[in-house]
């Protein structure tokens, strides 16, 4: 299927087609039954549906087949990029050299603003995969964040070889045009593209980029207004809308979106430590209240589902978890 027929972020990750179903294998109907409603909840948008059921089935069964893969790109699509790289490691060790999960590592560790990395990796999926133009986008993104912008400008041009007019090597080349300051152009060719790439928030927010850094903060602030409301808290966002506000006069309210910013991040710092503790203790169930406690607190329930998952199996008669479970459950409930 064609990259340029694909839109919203599922286009991205459904790179290639599952391979044979869930079926084939012996585990219990009730296990497959999860992964079959999970994958359909993701197929159709319904993300945090399927982070709970598909982080369920990954909790109670590790190795259960495709269910890292998948959980990955749920992870992928709710931003979470550093529990998504872990279910893509996990699942390549299933399926080394395969050139979809190559990719999405590569992707990810992209996303997660960990580029050296990101460009080894997608490097070996450009290599599985010469004609998949993605690959060799997000390899010249990785390059350009590392300084190497004419190597950047060659992958992508590479890209835009194999598939002419493909919007998201179009949105890759206006962020070399924004790197290299020439905004103008920039912002004519990100509104070309605006809609038709495979992530459009993500266009958007290099729109407003674009705009705040070419003199138009007041026009960059509307993008990012309506960006942060339409999403979980996002640290990078409130900084974006933080420098608009402050750049277009608007003093009181920048300030004060400065200091959401700070207070985001001090939390985002305690969750990478405790995601670093559950990981390191696995079976430490303290530390896994703490985190999925702190996540709730702040309103990320996607971030909150496979964790949460993970201490239902361990400790499902457990008053705390049973407590947990009942308010992820009515934040993720429809109003």
């Amino acid at each position: 299927m064609s990259f340029r027929a694909r839109r919203g972020i599922l286009a991205l990750l459904f790179l290639f087609a599952l391979g044979s179903g869930p079926g084939s294998t012996a585990q219990g109907p009730s296990v497959s039954e999860r992964f079959r409603a999970g994958a359909a909840a993701l197929e159709a948008g319904q993300v945090q549906q399927a982070l709970n059921l598909l982080g369920s089935v990954a909790a109670e069964d590790p190795d259960f087949d495709q269910v890292q893969a998948l959980l990955g790109r749920a992870c992928l699509v709710a931003g979470l990029e550093r529990q998504a790289k872990q279910h893509f490691d996990r699942a390549l060790t299933q399926d080394p050299g395969n050139a979809q999960l190559t990719f999405l590592l590569g992707f990810s560790l992209y996303q997660a603003a960990r580029y050296f990395e990101a460009a080894r990796t997608l490097e070996r999926a450009q290599a599985l995969a010469r004609k998949n133009p993605l690959p060799r986008i997000y390899h010249g993104l990785a390059l350009l964040r590392l300084g190497q912008a004419r190597a950047a400008r060659k992958e992508i041009g590479g890209a835009l070889a194999l598939a002419p007019g493909e919007p998201t090597a179009e949105m890759a080349l206006a962020e070399l045009d924004l790197a290299e300051g020439r905004f103008p152009e920039a912002e004519k060719r990100i509104r070309r593209v605006l809609g038709k790439t495979p992530q459009p928030e993500q266009s958007q927010i290099l729109l407003g980029r674009i705009l705040l850094e070419g003199g138009k903060a007041a026009k960059a602030a509307v993008i990012f207004e309506g960006l942060i409301r339409s999403q979980p808290p996002r640290s990078d966002l409130l900084y974006l809308q933080a420098q608009a506000l402050l750049r277009s006069g608007e003093g009181d309210l920048g300030r004060e979106t400065l200091e959401r910013f700070q207070r985001l991040k001090e939390v985002e710092g305690k969750i990478r430590l405790l995601e670093v503790e559950v990981s390191t203790h696995p079976s430490d169930l303290e530390a896994g209240l703490r985190l999925v406690t702190l996540l709730l607190d702040h309103g990320m329930a996607r971030n909150a589902a496979v964790p949460l998952a993970k201490l239902r199996r361990q400790a499902p008669d457990d008053a705390r978890v049973r407590r947990l479970v009942g308010r992820l459950e009515a934040i993720s409930s429809p109003p």
